[in-house]
Protein backbone atom coordinates (compact mmCIF):
# COMPACT_ATOMS: atom_id res chain seq x y z
CA UNK A 1 0.00 0.00 0.00
CA UNK A 2 2.09 3.25 -1.57
CA UNK A 3 -0.69 5.97 -0.77
CA UNK A 4 -3.67 6.85 1.68
CA UNK A 5 -6.89 8.51 -0.13
CA UNK A 6 -8.10 10.87 2.52
CA UNK A 7 -11.46 12.53 1.05
CA UNK A 8 -14.19 14.69 2.54
CA UNK A 9 -18.02 14.97 1.30
CA UNK A 10 -21.26 15.28 2.86
CA UNK A 11 -20.04 15.45 6.60
CA UNK A 12 -18.00 12.40 5.79
CA UNK A 13 -14.03 11.45 5.76
CA UNK A 14 -13.64 8.40 3.46
CA UNK A 15 -10.32 6.94 3.69
CA UNK A 16 -9.16 4.71 0.95
CA UNK A 17 -6.15 2.29 0.30
CA UNK A 18 -5.69 -0.24 -2.25
CA UNK A 19 -2.54 -2.68 -3.32
CA UNK A 20 -1.75 -5.59 -5.47
CA UNK A 21 -3.93 -7.85 -3.01
CA UNK A 22 -6.92 -5.72 -2.44
CA UNK A 23 -8.97 -2.42 -1.54
CA UNK A 24 -9.97 -1.14 2.26
CA UNK A 25 -12.49 1.42 2.16
CA UNK A 26 -13.83 3.08 5.30
CA UNK A 27 -15.48 6.12 6.41
CA UNK A 28 -16.82 8.28 9.54
CA UNK A 29 -18.65 11.45 10.62
CA UNK A 30 -16.74 14.29 10.00
CA UNK A 31 -16.85 18.63 10.39
CA UNK A 32 -15.52 20.01 7.09
CA UNK A 33 -16.73 23.31 5.66
CA UNK A 34 -16.51 21.84 1.83
CA UNK A 35 -15.19 18.51 -0.02
CA UNK A 36 -11.39 18.11 -0.21
CA UNK A 37 -9.13 14.96 -1.20
CA UNK A 38 -5.54 14.93 -0.72
CA UNK A 39 -3.29 11.46 -1.12
CA UNK A 40 -0.34 10.81 1.28
CA UNK A 41 2.52 8.49 1.32
CA UNK A 42 1.09 5.37 3.19
CA UNK A 43 4.99 4.67 4.79
CA UNK A 44 5.53 7.74 6.01
CA UNK A 45 1.73 8.02 7.88
CA UNK A 46 2.24 4.39 9.45
CA UNK A 47 5.37 5.44 11.08
CA UNK A 48 4.20 8.29 12.25
CA UNK A 49 1.15 6.86 13.92
CA UNK A 50 3.25 4.26 15.72
CA UNK A 51 5.11 6.95 17.32
CA UNK A 52 1.53 8.32 18.97
CA UNK A 53 1.44 6.71 22.67
CA UNK A 54 -1.41 4.46 23.08
CA UNK A 55 -4.93 6.11 23.58
CA UNK A 56 -8.09 5.06 24.85
CA UNK A 57 -10.83 5.23 22.54
CA UNK A 58 -14.11 6.98 23.37
CA UNK A 59 -16.79 6.82 21.27
CA UNK A 60 -19.09 10.02 20.71
CA UNK A 61 -22.61 10.20 20.53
Amino acid sequence: MECFLLRTSGGRLHISVADASGRIDTSFECTSDEDASICIEAGMTIDALKEIPEQPVKRMI
